[in-house]
């Protein structure tokens, strides 16, 4: 991540993780994330 003036540029978004049991009874998990953008 690239550095402005000495300071990391922070990301605010939504992060969500859904867990789901397939047919053969083994978990899934998959992680959703949607309106990031930078926070100036």
């Amino acid at each position: 991540m690239q550095e402005k003036d000495g300071k990391k540029p922070q990301y605010k978004g939504v992060l969500l993780k859904v867990m789901t049991r397939s047919t053969d009874g083994k978990w899934r998990t998959i992680a959703h994330t949607w309106n990031a953008e930078e926070n100036k």
